[in-house]
């Protein structure tokens, strides 16, 4: 793996683990090492403290799609059952692959039925080298109609599913239904639902948000911050990232994702980007375990795989104020046929409201693998993530890592 240039930033020092002949920033003295600003440190005395760091390894897969059970992907000519999907993204190499669709009483997989079929085809897809998931997506398009907001969130894992009806007359009309114990409806109502003790496993994401969607990402129930840990940053090649920080300056805290949300089956064989989670291995558990701790990150690419670590914790950790912070990533892409996959820069992004580049490594010659560490011992940030680059894309990350939250 190549290690090349290590350009630092201000006042940040950073290490570049075994730098070969001609890299610049920290040099070796006497077993000490010396940060630009000419001050030593003892980078093995440092990293003594840090907890044993856990085996990981990298997965990649989609967390959005919408089977003939969806009213708006319900087209039989270019969509399918779930089975269909499942069946068709384990043939192109997904890991795991998740259908998510909408909660609305409309739609026409509401009945119970219908429920408990398509959760046993996840299950029967499900093997040794792929994960089949079942999620939800709560439909809530009441925009300026409803007080606490309106948006689109994932669900997974939860104990029970709810359901909505389309539009907010509907709503109100529940009582002449006979209907005495509503489902949750608002967002508000939606973060109390996955705040009860029987969904204490449950996970989600917010889907293709914008700024103002969610009510400008209130947050209405501090325990649904333990439950909604992931940002779709792009959906169907739509950019969101916009929006990402938003959400976090809020108090959330959020893994980025990329999503399909396919309405039919072709986006599964041509579609590359994907969301990636470190997990110990590839088991339905495991993959909601990453999702719950927020270790995943978005990828365009869909064989990237990434594993970044904070003082020995893993991508989405929350730090307990560390005096230093070392980020070792470790990134390997299988396209190796493609040289517009070779990794050409990373850097590492601060929490300011407008990107604030921490630090940049630069690699004078880009292969499909790389690896190397920061350290920054000037914390000053509330978090830190990496924006991975490529050869193909230029300008554009090819990847956004989750945030190792410092603690601040």
């Amino acid at each position: 793996m190549r290690k090349d240039i290590l350009s630092s930033i201000a006042v940040v020092a950073l290490l570049l683990a075994g730098c070969g002949k001609g890299d610049s920033g920290n040099k070796s003295n006497g077993g000490n090492n010396v940060n630009n600003n000419g001050a030593t440190y003892d980078e093995a005395a440092e990293r003594a403290s840090f907890p044993p760091k856990t085996a990981y390894q990298a997965f990649l897969g989609n967390t959005h799609s919408h089977s003939l059970y969806s009213t708006d992907a319900n087209t039989p000519a270019t969509n399918g059952l779930p089975s269909d999907h499942y069946a068709l993204a384990k043939a192109n190499g997904f890991d795991f692959y998740a259908v998510t669709d909408h909660v609305s009483v409309n739609d026409p997989g509401r009945t119970p039925y219908a429920i408990q079929l398509y959760g046993q085809m996840a299950l029967d897809a499900t093997t040794p080298t792929f994960v089949g998931i079942l999620g939800m997506e709560y439909t809530n398009n009441e925009e300026n109609k409803v007080a606490d907001g309106w948006g689109h969130i994932n669900v997974f894992d939860s104990n029970g599913w709810f359901f909505i009806f389309d539009d907010w007359d509907h709503w109100n009309n529940w009582t002449n239904l006979g209907i005495t114990n509503p489902p949750p409806h608002t967002i508000r109502e939606l973060y109390d639902w996955m705040c009860q003790s029987d969904n204490a496993a449950c996970v989600a994401s917010f889907n293709h948000p914008s700024k103002t969607q969610f009510n400008s990402f209130a947050v209405y129930n501090t325990g649904a911050l333990d439950h909604i840990t992931m940002f779709e940053i792009y959906t169907a090649s739509t950019s969101y990232y916009a929006y990402y920080k938003t959400a976090l300056a809020k108090g959330w805290k959020l893994a980025p994702i990329t999503a399909m949300d396919n309405h039919t089956l072709a986006p599964i064989t041509t579609t590359q980007y994907r969301t990636g989670v470190m997990a110990e291995s590839l088991t339905f558990d495991n993959i909601m375990d990453a999702m719950r701790h927020r270790r995943a990150y978005a990828s365009m690419y869909k064989a990237l795989h990434i594993l970044c670590y904070g003082n020995n914790e893993p991508m989405g950790s929350v730090l307990d104020n560390p005096p230093v912070l070392y980020i070792d990533v470790d990134i390997n892409d299988g396209q190796t046929d493609d040289p517009g996959h070779n990794i050409t820069k990373i850097e590492v992004i601060g929490s300011a409201a407008t990107d604030n580049v921490i630090a940049t490594k630069t690699f004078d010659a880009p292969s499909h693998s790389a690896s190397c560490s920061f350290r920054i011992a000037n914390i000053d940030q509330k978090y830190y993530f990496l924006k991975i680059y490529s050869q193909g894309m230029g300008t554009a990350p090819c990847a956004y890592t989750a945030p190792i939250w410092s603690g601040k």
